[in-house]
């Protein structure tokens, strides 16, 4: 919906690349990443896929997930040396949350922060830092959306099935039947 016109791709541990297969088909490619060969490979396959301009590379330079409240954000010094090597590229913070509202699944909750550039590159260690602040921003602004639940200030893209469970759901449908109310499956009025 966003990026219909690029081509995703992301680095992921080589060991579950291997475990799981169908990663590859979806753009993932591997790496170790508690190795020095490991880094020189995510180095090179990233900037040889970000000189093409529709390819785009999704990372979670933390290394691994997290928690997203956990402060303060720090990432895997692999991105600021990312950002020190390819032509000017923006790097876009993409926050994520899964939060329970009022039904029984999840709403996934996505922010996208301001692009941050890598023009007049500096030290890749500072790149690192500027990067995680301004994906550390995005997520406050992201965690503060989701605890005022106001629907108004987010925009659905998809909407999942609402309800407990079919037999619950079936009992409570044939007492709103008996009452007269029309039944809801949710647990909030649309």
């Amino acid at each position: 919906r966003f990026f219909p016109a690029q081509k995703s791709f992301g680095p992921i541990d080589a060991h579950s690349l291997r475990r799981y297969r169908i990663f590859r088909r979806l753009g993932f490619f591997g790496i170790d990443p508690q190795t020095r060969a490991g880094a020189a490979k995510f180095l090179r396959v990233s900037r040889e896929l970000l000189a093409d301009s529709e390819n785009m590379l999704w990372l979670t330079p933390e290394g691994t997930f997290r928690d997203e409240r956990a402060r303060p954000v720090t990432f895997e010094r692999g991105l600021g040396h990312l950002a020190a090597i390819v032509p000017p590229t923006k790097f876009l913070p993409v926050a994520i949350e899964y939060d329970f509202w009022n039904e029984k699944r999840p709403e996934a909750l996505v922010a996208f922060g301001k692009p941050v550039t890598n023009e007049n590159p500096t030290d890749a260690d500072l790149l690192t830092q500027r990067f995680a602040r301004a994906l550390e921003r995005t997520q406050d602004v992201l965690a503060s959306a989701a605890q005022r639940r106001e629907p108004a200030e987010w925009e659905t893209l998809w909407r999942g099935h609402v309800g407990t469970s079919p037999l619950y759901d079936l009992w409570r449908r044939a007492v709103s039947v008996v009452r007269g109310e029309r039944f809801s499956a949710g647990h909030e009025e649309t």
